[in-house]
């Protein structure tokens, strides 16, 4: 028996309209800053970010959430994301 795993990976461009419309550059400084999730590389020159990462942090955005929490939320994500990889 396999274990699939079905992951939406969505294109940082599209990602980065999702936040309010930003460009990719913003997506990637904020990235940077630990505020919004780490894009994934697949291929040899696309990156794409998780849906549902995204969606996590979008919701803690609308709910009020400050940049210190998005950042706790995302270091989380990225945790998640590393030990997911170690099940794999």
């Amino acid at each position: 028996m396999q274990n699939h795993l079905e992951l939406d990976l969505v294109s940082v461009p599209v990602t980065a309209r999702r936040y309010a419309g930003v460009t990719p550059a913003a997506y990637y400084k904020w990235a940077s800053e630990g505020i919004v999730p780490k894009p994934v590389r697949f291929g040899t020159t696309k990156s794409g970010v998780p849906k549902h990462e995204t969606d996590r942090v979008l919701a803690a955005l609308i709910s009020g959430a400050d940049k210190a929490q998005r950042r706790d939320l995302v270091t989380q994500i990225h945790s998640e994301r590393a030990n997911a990889m170690v099940g794999a």
